[in-house]
This record gives C-alpha cells, structure tokens and sequence, in this order.
C-alpha cells in the first residue's frame, strides 16, 4: 500500500489528510487535527481502467487545491530524542539493551507519530553513548505528551531528554584530549559546517508533494527479536561479525578516526 499526506495549517493548528491506496481497489481517506487520531474516515473506489498511484495522485491534486502541501521544513518545530546509554563497540542492533530501546520507545514512539500525523523523522545521528533521533513535528505539545507517555509505560527505562526547537539539539562530539589544539579546532569547524548542511539540506532539495509513500509495515517491519535475537547475535559475535542495523545513517556519523566517537 501507498499513501500520500498533505497538511493546512488552520488557526494556530496543523491539520491532516493521509489518502492510502488500500487492497481492495479503493482509497482511504482520514482527515484529522495533527497529534490525534482521524476524526473522519472514509473510501473512494478506484475505476478499473486507472492505475492506483494515478488515482493516488488524483484525489491528492484535489485537496492540494484545498490549499493542503507539503509544509516548508524551517516552518516547524523539530524534536530531538536524545538518549543517553551504555557504551558500546559495535552497531546498535548488536547490544544487549537494543531489543528494550527498540520495543519499549522508538517503535511505539514512531507508531503514534504516524497514526497521527504529527512527526515525520528527519534522521538520526550516534556518539560516544548519545543517540539521537530527529523528527519534524506539527503539534509540539502532543507530540512530547506522547513520547513522555510512552517512556513512563516503558518496562525498561534509559535516559532520555525531549529537546523542541526550531532546529536539532546540538550535542558536541567528544574529542580525545591527546588531540592538538589546532586539530580540535578544526574538527570543531568541520562539525558545525556538517551540522549546517545537513540542517538546510530538506531546503535545497524540495520534494514533489504528490510522491506516493510506502506505508510502514507495522511497529516491528519483520525485526527479530527475543530469544531467537539474543541466540544469532551470540552466534555472530563468537564467529567475529557485528550485526549492521538498517535505520537512517547520518552522514555526520562518518568521523575521523582520532575523535572518540565509538556508538
């Protein structure tokens, strides 16, 4: 299934509407106020002789005429998750605390931002124990209501700040102190051009508003997990082979090698 979402900014608030192409030959159509649930549901069919993603697009152009877009990104408000945890060698996936992390936040995090249309991840970066997951939101309020729900109903708790501002929280990447003074400094300038160019990156390359979506598959998009997850990073570590995870990288992640920027 694909979709596509459009926004109007009504008043002081965002509003939605997400059009999915559903199985069964017919368009759903939500519309709905950003952070909640939509208020109003209902089907289109899809003549025979109209490809999907064609009718897709229709229905799309008729709201856009309706003056719903695909907002400017430096109009909203971004929220940072930064967690804080234990240091580890290798990919995320690959550590014993990732299973908890995953299930008991980012998924339940990322499906109520899609339910209700109020986030849309711009990234994630990862440093010396600093994790950090980026999202462009509508309604700030709900949005960070709904995050503190979730880590309060966590079964296992890590160390998490919610940072709203016009742009990502800045978290300075540890240098080893053996470093040169002029070696840091320039480091510190290529970090802060990185940080620039990532941010005004959305900007430069603006998206066609009707580009259809895939929708996600679900909170766990086939992940393994338990004891059957535990039992194959064992086998991969005693055989020497780190387990790689498939989230959105960060090119700001790719350091020089003396910045003590182990994940």
């Amino acid at each position: 299934m694909q979709r596509i979402i459009l926004y109007k900014q009504i008043g002081n608030r965002w509003h939605y509407v997400r059009i999915t192409t559903m199985p069964n030959t017919e368009l759903s159509i939500d519309t709905g106020s950003c952070g909640q649930k939509p208020d109003h549901s209902e089907t289109a069919g899809i003549p025979a002789n109209i490809d999907p993603i064609a009718a897709l697009r229709q229905e799309g152009e008729k709201w856009i005429a309706r003056d719903y877009s695909k907002p400017h990104p430096h109009s909203l408000q971004v929220m940072t998750l930064h967690f804080q945890m234990r240091r580890w060698t290798g990919y995320p996936a690959g550590a014993p605390w990732y299973d908890d992390w995953t299930s008991g936040y980012l998924d339940p995090i990322q499906q109520v931002l899609d339910e209700t249309c109020n986030g849309i991840p711009r990234g994630n970066e990862r440093f010396s124990g600093n994790y950090l997951h980026y999202y462009t939101v509508f309604n700030t309020d709900l949005a960070q209501e709904a995050v503190e729900k979730i880590a309060a109903a966590a079964p296992v708790k890590f160390l998490l700040d919610i940072h709203i501002a016009n742009r990502e929280k800045q978290v300075q990447i540890p240098i080893d102190p053996n470093v040169p003074e002029y070696l840091r400094s320039l480091f510190r300038v290529i970090e802060k051009s990185a940080r620039t160019i990532a941010h005004e990156l959305p900007v430069l390359f603006p998206t066609d508003p009707l580009q259809p979506e895939f929708v996600p598959n679900g909170p766990i998009n086939g992940r393994i997990l338990g004891e059957e997850a535990a039992r194959l990073r064992q086998m991969l570590k005693e055989n020497g082979i780190s387990i790689p995870t498939f989230g959105t990288r960060s090119p700001r992640s790719r350091l020089p090698r003396w910045c003590s920027s182990m994940p």
